[in-house]
């Protein structure tokens, strides 16, 4: 998660992850060169979260709170959003991992537009039972960083996964 002042008495901040690139994305043929161009336009954003002030307070931009970045991509591929925003990874993910049914088959997503780039942290929370030791925690976080494991892990994770069978319907989100 990324540092929020509100989490700062819940949480101890373990380590910096890479950073992550958050963006505004379409589908292919859309392309926003600047905020400006997301007026009056309908963007998917994730609930609770925060990418851009400029776009969180600019009334101009309608957004649909979604639940996760897979809803999203549903809302983009069925027009009912124009955009999604989030951290490019994720959302990359998401399309991958979505099915895409024969009228789909053949979108992709357009050029994105990067709003802002933050680093997300590992955290503990300060109330958790788990009996966890921050230095430990550190200590393991580090091996994995040495290992490249953690950039072999983002490969994995970017690559296709889930597929839903195409003889089954797909269930509608919202």
């Amino acid at each position: 998660m990324f540092k929020y002042k509100e989490l700062e008495d819940h949480v101890t901040y373990i380590a910096p992850l890479p950073s992550l690139k958050n963006v505004i994305i379409g589908l292919n043929g859309s392309y926003f060169p600047d905020i400006n161009s997301l007026k009056h336009k309908n963007i998917a954003y994730l609930r609770g979260a925060k990418f851009s002030d400029k776009i969180d307070n600019d009334p101009d931009i309608s957004k649909t709170l979604i639940r996760d970045f897979n809803q999203g991509i549903i809302m983009l591929l069925a027009k009912r959003v124009d955009a999604i925003i989030g951290p490019l990874d994720p959302i990359t993910v998401a399309f991958n991992n979505i099915t895409i049914i024969e009228q789909h088959s053949n979108q992709t997503l357009g050029l994105p537009l990067i709003v802002s780039e933050r680093t997300p942290w590992i955290q503990l929370s300060k109330h958790s039972k788990s009996g966890i030791s921050i230095k430990e925690l550190t200590a393991h976080f580090q091996n994995i960083l040495k290992r490249g494991d953690l950039e072999k892990l983002r490969q994995h994770y970017l690559a296709p996964q889930h597929k839903i069978p195409r003889d089954k319907p797909i269930k509608r989100l919202y």
